[in-house]
């Protein structure tokens, strides 16, 4: 008997040379989110075309051909639409990127209703695995009913999976550490509303209010949907000298209403907050911040569910805590004589 060679799997440097171009572009045009790249749709369609004609398959869509598995990581969140503002704006571009590394795509798992619905409906089973953020469906602490590896993501549950979370009450340490070795003795805390029920919310008060009974600094905190004109009123009369926010937003709300008065930053207010996002960086002056380790966290939990998709780890609860790091700009200064 004649065994006849088995012709080689098309490459990319195989498609590269057909078209005239460079492999990255290659793969750039052929990537699941290609419109993230700057390259024409008529290159994109000759790449696309050559790649058909040589029978080309991406590594992972030739390693699910060759297992019983998908390749597919299903986004799981309740509702039509996760929340992706702030530190999770790049999330998804962050979590496809590694997936794609370990020859996984990465696909949204919608849960408009509760999750038995979403169970009966047999939506899970074109999953190999799941990773949970904001917001939560409801039910989740059936989630392991569904027999899927599961991460959940800057978002803590009461479901026994692993959960991967930034060291929030060392954020709030880091912030006023930070605030008094520059000489600041009074502080404010502000939060105005949004997400009240996220586990940062809690642990960056926590570690805020530790740090400041330690040294002796007074603390103010102000919760719900207050004006920015009333909190620097409560600022002033609490001789308060630095503002701590919560989120970003509630930092720049203070900045304009600031600005508005006359007052600059940091001569009258020095400002901080949490998660490092382009608007801070771009305000004027950029705000100091505890920047949560959101790139760190989307890499670590991607990796520990492939793990555990490929049989390497037993599925189980827990946290994986990851500690973030203080930024300093031009937003903290000294506190000025008074």
């Amino acid at each position: 008997m004649v065994d006849h060679p088995t012709a080689p799997r098309p490459t990319l440097a195989d498609i590269a040379a057909r078209c005239g171009l460079t492999k990255a572009t290659v793969s750039k045009a052929l990537h699941r989110q290609a419109d993230r790249y700057p390259i024409s749709a008529e290159v994109r369609r000759r790449v696309e075309a050559v790649a058909a004609e040589l029978g080309y398959q991406p590594e992972w869509r030739r390693r699910a051909a060759a297992s019983r598995r998908s390749h597919t990581v299903g986004l799981m969140f309740g509702g039509y639409s996760p929340h992706l503002r702030g530190v999770m704006e790049d999330f998804t571009d962050q979590l496809a990127e590694t997936l794609d590394r370990r020859g996984y795509r990465l696909a949204y798992a919608p849960v408009a209703g509760d999750l038995d619905a979403w169970r009966s409906g047999r939506a899970h089973l074109g999953f190999d695995g799941l990773v949970l953020i904001d917001p939560l469906p409801a039910g989740i602490d059936g989630i392991r009913e569904l027999g899927l590896p599961t991460v959940a993501v800057n978002q803590f549950t009461s479901a026994p999976i692993t959960h991967f979370l930034a060291d929030e009450r060392l954020h709030g340490r880091l912030a006023v550490e930070h605030l008094a070795g520059l000489g600041h003795r009074s502080l404010l805390f502000v939060r105005r509303g949004r997400n009240a029920y996220h586990y940062s919310c809690a642990w960056r008060l926590e570690g805020i209010e530790q740090a400041c009974a330690e040294r002796g600094i007074a603390l103010e905190v102000a919760m719900g949907p207050h004006e920015p004109a009333e909190l620097i009123a409560l600022a002033r009369a609490r001789a308060a000298t630095a503002v701590i926010g919560w989120s970003h937003e509630d930092v720049l709300f203070l900045l304009a209403q600031l600005w508005r008065q006359g007052v600059r930053v940091p001569d009258g207010f020095s400002l901080l907050c949490f998660d490092d996002v382009k608007a801070v960086r771009l305000a004027t002056p950029p705000i100091t911040v505890v920047a949560v380790p959101i790139e760190e966290l989307t890499r670590r939990a991607a990796e520990h569910l492939i793990e555990q998709i490929e049989g390497r780890i037993e599925p189980g609860g827990g946290q994986v805590v990851v500690p973030g790091r203080l930024i300093a700009r031009e937003s903290t200064a000294p506190p000025a004589p008074r």
